[in-house]
This record gives structure tokens, C-alpha cells and sequence, in this order.
């Protein structure tokens, strides 16, 4: 069995829909991380909140070796309810036999509130049927039905609310289903509608909601693991998400910075932060190379990372534990070279598992990457940097940009006492 110190699912699970939390749980079945009733009851808890009854009778039965008792009569409830949505004429337009009718008015350009009204004699609870019949497929796990009904029923209202609602189940349809396509653009929409929520506790809650999401798709997504890192590292409204709600995501914007060296300054600055709130050997992996300057305890706590990396879903999904492990250790030597003036190549050699030659070259390149002012003693197998002097100014910005984050924490602090004052 897997050591679950370093697991995060309890975390997440406050802020993930329930067939979104179901994916994990299932790895972590498979793979053994925690014992087997404790995993059952937390699917159990999940799947009856939802209408997959088949499963929810599997795993109940599974774990109790009885039957769930209110079975039969769910079945029979959603049978009722299925009738209802589909004897509404204008839902028909969405069954198999009517799809190239369908296509054709999309393609068109015809998809408007306007032509439905006067060519099908769509009324407004027809509109909203389609939200409807939507949310009944995702809630029995028919995320293939439920997506491109959401997408179509987010073409036609204008309702804020709405909007909101219906984009939530759209993304979670498609993570559900590992279908990328449209995740990073539909992220983007419910970027704006967020925005436009006028309680600043509301938005803070949402974007918590839409970091914690937006994992499924963080590493999966080619060329996007960057993107990710700017949004949470570079945007001061997320960097309060990592700091007032949830530091447990430094784990993934370190896994990000370090792959695609993006916003690693600022990634530092918030683990520097939060270490007295939370840590695990990939946060203090940063800490003791980028803050504590300590190599040893760097190289310690890299090699701490595995099993940690192996137990945790995003990261495993996406095969990333060697790329990480191997970018550490890049990321070792590459700050090894930019604080000492005097580099051995033969011991660089060793650390990256490189030959003279090849590490000669890694330098060469570290070099005018960094624009250090650096030049190689080949008599001495030594590479000399000249030391530069630190930027006060800059150290002063740096200082105190976490003010707004600070500030944040406190005014959510604040909140949280005068509504418990009132009660």
C-alpha cells in the first residue's frame, strides 16, 4: 500500500464535483493508496449524491454485501423523469434520428433564439429544457449526451447565472471524459464570468473552485502547463486562492515552474509564504534550492518527490514523476552555477550524468541563456563567473508585492469572524 501522507484528496474534495472526485478515487482503488472499505465508502458517499444508481448499487453492494434499500424507487424516479423531458416536443430536435437537422441549422448559422422560436415554435422553458435534459445525463454519467447539449444551450441563453451553471457542467463533462478540446477556452469564458461577480468573497470561492478544475487538464494539455503557471502565479487575484485557501496547489505550480522554468520567481516568493502552512518534499524541494540556497537538502528532498509524484493523480495521468525528477536536477545545477563564482566541470559532469564534454556544453549554454558574465579555464576544468551585484530596487518590489495577498487573507479572516458573530 501506498504512503498517503502527502495525499491531497481530502483537500480537493470540498472543491471538485462529485464525478470529477470519482475519477481519483478510482486511481487511488487501483492503486492501493488507502484500504479498500475506506475507499468504497468515500465512492459510495460520492455516487449517491448522483443518479448512476447501477454503480452506486455495485459499490454499496461491494462494500455492505447487501443491497442499497432505496434502489428500485430511484430507478423508477428517473424513468419518470426521462419520460417527462423527452415528451417536450422541442427536445426531440436532439435525438439520434433528427442529428443532420441539427448540424444544419448550426452550421448555418441558424442556432439563434430567434429562428427556433419562429421555425420550431421554441418557447423559453424549451431553452431551458435543454439545461435540463443536460443536467439529467451528466447526473447518470452520460457525459458524451451532456456536453454538446450544454454547448448548445449556451449558445442561446443570455442569463448570467445560466451561463455559469451550464459552463461548470460543460467543463466538468469534458474532464470527465479526458476530452480537451474545448477546456482551455471554456476556462478562459468562465474566467469572465467570474469577473463579473460583484461579491469579491464569491469570486475568491469560484476560483478556488475553477483552480482546483482546471488540474485535470493542467499537464494534459501540450505547450499548457505554462499557461497555467501565469494564471496562478502571475495573477494576484489566484495568488490569494493559493494563499487564503489552498497553498496545497504550490505542489502542481512547483511540478509546472520547474518543467517549463515559468514564473519561478514568483513561484519562490509563495512557497516562502505558505511554508509554515503547508509543505511536502516538492515545496520544500523549492524552498531549499531557491530560498535556502542549501544543495544538499535540495537533492535530499528531490529524491523524496517520487513517491509522492507516483500516489498523486494529475501527476500520474500525465507520466511527468522522471521529466520532474530530471528538470530538478537541472534546476540544481543550473542555481549551483549562478551563485558560486568557480565551477568544477568534472563534478558538474557527475551531478547532470553527463560526460565533460556534454556538461561543458550544458554550461556553455546555461551561460548566455542567463546572461551571466561567465568564462571556462580549460586548463583548470573550471568554469569562472564574475558576481553580480542584486538589483536594491527590484528587492524592494519583490519585498512587498505580497502585501495584496496579505491584506486578502486578513479581509477574509475579518469576514469569516463577523459572520460567525452574527449567527
Amino acid at each position: 500500500m501506498a504512503n498517503p501522507q502527502y495525499n491531497t484528496t481530502d483537500k480537493f474534495a470540498q472543491y471538485l464535483d462529485r464525478h470529477l472526485l470519482l475519477k481519483i478515487l478510482n486511481y487511488h482503488e487501483e492503486q492501493k493508496t488507502f484500504p479498500e472499505n475506506e475507499l468504497l465508502q468515500a465512492k459510495v458517499n460520492a455516487l449517491s449524491k448522483t443518479n448512476m444508481i447501477t454503480y452506486y448499487q455495485e459499490v454499496y453492494q461491494k462494500l455492505n454485501n447487501t443491497e442499497p434499500q432505496d434502489v428500485a424507487q430511484r430507478k423508477e424516479e428517473l424513468v419518470e423523469t426521462l419520460k417527462k423531458l423527452k415528451s417536450r416536443p422541442f427536445l426531440g430536435l436532439f435525438e439520434e434520428s433528427r442529428k443532420e437537422e441539427l448540424e444544419k441549422i448550426v452550421s448555418e448559422g441558424n442556432w439563434t433564439v430567434a429562428y427556433l422560436e419562429e421555425t420550431l415554435q421554441a418557447k423559453s422553458d424549451d431553452i431551458d429544457a435543454i439545461y435540463e435534459l443536460a443536467k439529467f445525463n451528466f447526473e447518470c454519467g452520460q457525459y458524451v449526451q451532456a456536453s454538446p447539449l450544454l454547448r448548445r444551450f449556451l449558445d442561446l441563453t443570455t442569463d448570467s447565472q445560466k451561463q455559469l451553471s451550464a459552463l461548470w457542467g460543460k467543463i466538468a463533462s469534458d474532464l470527465a471524459m479526458s476530452n480537451w478540446t474545448d477546456v482551455s477556452d471554456d476556462f478562459a469564458k468562465l474566467e469572465t464570468l467570474i469577473e463579473a461577480e460583484a461579491n469579491p468573497l464569491k469570486q475568491l470561492q469560484l476560483r478556488t473552485w475553477a483552480a482546483h478544475w482546471s488540474l485535470f487538464s493542467f499537464f494534459q494539455i501540450s505547450g499548457k502547463e505554462s499557461f497555467h503557471c501565469e494564471l496562478l502565479l502571475g495573477n494576484d487575484k489566484y495568488n490569494q486562492v493559493v494563499g487564503i485557501k489552498a497553498p496545497w496547489l504550490l505542489r502542481y505550480l512547483a511540478i509546472g515552474a520547474v518543467l517549463t522554468r515559468t514564473r519561478v520567481k514568483e513561484l519562490v516568493d509563495q512557497v516562502e509564504q505558505e511554508s509554515h502552512t503547508y509543505s511536502d518534499p516538492i515545496t520544500r524541494f523549492i524552498y531549499a534550492l531557491y530560498v535556502k540556497f542549501d544543495f544538499v537538502a535540495a537533492e535530499k528532498e528531490l529524491a523524496l518527490c517520487g513517491p509522492v509524484l507516483e500516489q498523486d493523480y494529475f501527476v500520474a495521468a500525465a507520466n511527468l514523476k522522471d521529466k520532474f525528477l530530471e528538470a530538478g536536477k537541472l534546476a540544481i545545477c543550473e542555481a549551483y552555477c549562478k551563485i558560486h563564482s568557480t565551477i568544477d566541470i568534472g563534478m558538474m559532469a557527475e551531478k547532470l550524468g553527463k560526460t565533460n564534454e556534454e556538461s561543458e556544453r550544458w554550461i556553455v549554454n546555461l551561460i548566455r541563456n542567463s546572461k551571466l558574465d561567465a568564462k571556462i579555464d580549460s586548463a583548470k576544468n573550471q568554469v569562472v563567473v564574475t558576481t553580480q551585484v542584486p538589483n536594491v530596487y527590484q528587492q524592494l518590489l519583490d519585498k512587498t508585492k505580497a502585501l495584496s495577498i496579505r491584506a486578502g487573507v486578513v479581509a477574509n479572516n475579518l469576514e469569516r469572524i463577523k459572520a460567525q458573530s452574527a449567527k
